[in-house]
């Protein structure tokens, strides 16, 4: 084959999915059997010819090079803004996909920026990387927009939208880590909101880069309290997500394919890896999620296959102590809603009222029947006499004595 594009392209005709791993990855691989997704690892050797001492040499020497361009680049900071060019929109390649902490690009996210670059510019340049001989400047930072761009270019009549601001950096003497705590650094300071499945990633990535960094950096605050700066979140959050790195390899994986939720996953790493894998096999993807059944499994290690479905069975039949709805009603009902609610409401005061004290009973009524609504739209709904007072205080009554008084 001419080059791994090639390649890549006769294993998607023969329909495969095909994955580029650049660089280091951090994914978790290895896979439960019970696991939907189960890559197939293909290593293919261009010639059984063993490599050359010149080869072994020059593969040796460009490690050295790497670590020592690490240990700069985290030393001694990496000046972002020192060479700063305009370049033509259609110059730029991604970066490899799996260095992004979010893979895609989300429109809304264009769009938003569209509206802002025509009425004020674009306030941030992006930030690339280039080497002496290519051709093509690869994108760190910036992939909305230069999309934006591209599309401003488009439609519109004006040939500024044809090049972009950019900060460029010599990708000879910028190392990936570095590189990649930019991208998440990007994540975290220009979106409004990080989609929680991708949150993780983030996290999980920017503390293997620290850990492996770690000896070069000159501030030595606790990873902890690190991730707790960058990430804008409390220390309970960070340290969950940390927790997660206790999962076993196949329990990582679920969590970072979005399979496997972070409550569920809390709950696993209390126990050894091997009771995790017994678990994660015997309950299958759908079940693992239960947290009710999670909780009860979760309570001791080394819990045995059988006792295992035995648990599962026993809670697919155990109904829940309560259950709260969420009910959106138009105002020409709200009116015969309240009636229903508080028909229901004086049934249970009725049956459950044992003439104990205010504070005791009113506790105990949220036990059997608690309603939330938006105040203010009552108070509203009240005045205009859409919802009568009447039905609106046996609905919030605890007690015999509150509806007595009705």
């Amino acid at each position: 084959m001419s080059n791994n594009n090639e390649m890549i392209n006769l294993f998607e005709s023969y329909g495969f999915k095909v994955e580029t791993i650049v660089g280091v990855d951090f994914a978790p691989k290895k896979r439960a059997s019970c696991d939907p997704l189960k890559p197939e690892v293909i290593k293919i050797h261009s010639s059984n010819t063993p490599l050359s001492e010149e080869v072994r040499n020059e593969i040796r020497e460009a490690m050295k090079k790497d670590i020592l361009v690490r240990e700069d680049n985290f030393t001694n900071k990496v000046n972002i803004h020192e060479n700063f060019q305009m370049v033509d929109i259609f110059k730029f390649e991604n970066a490899p996909e799996n260095w992004y902490p979010e893979p895609k690009i989300k429109s809304e996210e264009v769009i938003s920026l569209i509206s802002s670059i025509e009425s004020i510019g674009l306030i941030n340049p992006i930030v690339v990387t280039k080497g002496k001989n290519d051709d093509y400047w690869t994108i760190i930072c910036g992939r909305a927009r230069v999309s934006a761009f591209k599309m401003l270019a488009k439609f519109s009549d004006y040939t500024e939208y044809l090049t972009i601001p950019c900060f460029v950096l010599d990708k000879d003497t910028t190392s990936e880590y570095f590189l990649r705590s930019m991208m998440i650094d990007s994540l975290l300071t220009e979106r409004k909101h990080v989609d929680k499945k991708f949150l993780y990633r983030a996290i999980y990535e920017r503390h293997q880069i620290l850990s492996r960094t770690d000896k070069y950096r000159k501030d030595k605050k606790s990873l902890t309290k690190q991730l707790m700066e960058e990430f804008d979140l409390s220390k309970t959050s960070v340290y969950n997500a940390l927790t997660l790195n206790k999962l076993c390899l196949e329990a990582q994986a679920l969590v970072w394919d979005n399979k496997l939720t972070n409550a569920a996953g809390l709950n696993l790493a209390k126990l050894n890896h091997e009771t995790q894998l017994r678990i994660i096999e015997t309950l299958g993807i759908e079940k693992l999620n239960d947290i009710r059944t999670l909780r009860i499994l979760c309570s001791k290690n080394n819990i045995k296959e059988d006792d295992i479905k035995k648990v599962s069975e026993r809670m697919n039949t155990y109904a829940p102590t309560d259950i709260t709805f969420s009910i959106k009603v138009h105002k020409e009902y709200v009116g015969i809603f309240t009636d229903k609610i508080a028909e229901v409401n004086e049934i249970v005061v009725r049956e459950k009222d044992d003439g104990k004290k205010r504070k005791t009973q009113k506790s105990r009524m949220n036990n059997f029947l608690r309603v939330k609504y938006d105040e203010h739209l009552m108070d509203i709904y009240l005045r205009a006499q859409t919802v009568s007072e009447i039905s609106h205080k046996r609905m919030i009554s605890r007690s015999l004595e509150e509806l007595a008084k009705l």
